[in-house]
Order: structure tokens, then sequence, then C-alpha cells
């Protein structure tokens, strides 16, 4: 989480899962603290049967209180979904025609254009079309050090070390083949 920009928090369409998706939200603001910029949450429901009230029930409350950090897209309760690990392979490998497939490539996009829009907005923003402007030109003016050692390139099946390979000490530029 300290690494990250972004988390996607998946919740089973079940009471359990949506407490503990509860305690996940309750950390993530916890280390807001702690963080200098805490990552974009996104919640995703999966497991979701359209026929059982209690998913259209935990889905609604749900979205009540995550708003818009709920993802549109459901991840449909699939028999594909639960095959595929099995045979050591993604859904897309194991079937790709199916619901679980489908659903999953309409969340990616959902994620992809919510990404583009945020991007967007950032952009549009002037203060922060500043400080990534200055951030960049402050990135330019960096200059890091050459490689401490370079090597020519070697004919096929020949390695570094050889006989008839001798690499120049630090800071006088490439290695030469001998001979």
């Amino acid at each position: 989480i300290f690494a990250s920009d972004r988390v996607l928090i998946p919740i089973s369409a079940d009471y359990l899962a949506v407490n503990g998706a509860l305690q996940v939200d309750r950390t993530l603001r916890a280390l807001e603290r702690v963080l200098k910029k805490p990552p974009v949450r996104r919640f995703v429901m999966t497991r979701f049967d359209t026929r059982r009230k209690m998913s259209w029930d935990i889905d609604r409350k749900l979205r009540e209180r995550f708003g818009a950090e709920m993802c549109e897209t459901r991840i449909s309760e699939n028999v594909s979904l639960a095959e595929s690990p099995a045979q050591h392979r993604d859904v897309f490998t194991h079937a790709p025609e199916s619901r679980g497939a489908r659903d999953y490539a309409a969340l990616q996009e959902e994620l992809n254009i919510a990404r583009q829009r945020q991007a967007e907005a950032r952009a549009e923003n002037p203060r922060l079309k500043e400080e990534m402007d200055t951030l960049k030109s402050r990135i330019d003016q960096l200059s890091f050090p050459a490689m401490a050692m370079d090597y020519a390139p070697l004919p096929t099946g020949e390695e570094p070390g050889g006989a008839d390979y001798t690499p120049l000490p630090t800071g006088e530029g490439r290695g030469v083949r001998e001979g």
C-alpha cells in the first residue's frame, strides 16, 4: 500500500466480505495520516448473482457507503472464473467468451477510463500543471553519473572475462578487444 498510487478492493457479494471491506477502508483511512498522498481507492463487487436479493442489497449498501469509489462494473458469479485457476490459466485464455471474461474486460475498460479522466483533470488544473512542469524541469536538470564500465560487443559465443577480452578501468571508456 505504501508504494501504491491505486488500490482495487474486490468485495464478494456476501455479508462477511462487506465487513472485510469496511475494515480495509478503515485501515486505508488510518494510513492517510502517514502517507503523503493516499492511494486512489476503488471497490468492485465480485461473485454477483443477479438472481439473489442479497447481492442487490449488498450492492446498494456498498454504493451508499463508498459512492464514486465503487466501480459500476460488477463481476458476475461464473463457473469459468472458478475453473480457470484449476487449469492454471486466466479466464481470458480459459474461456474468453464467458461472462466472467466479459465482466473483467469491462472492469479494465472502466478503470482505464477513470484513470484517463483523472489525468485530464490534473492537466486542466493550473496549479497541478505548474507543479508537474516544475518537477519535469528539475528532473531534466539532474545529471546521472556514467556507467562505471562498459563493454564492447562480443562475437557470438564469447563471454566477458575470456582470454581475448579485457575491460578498461573505470572512467577510461569502453572495453577493447585484443588481438
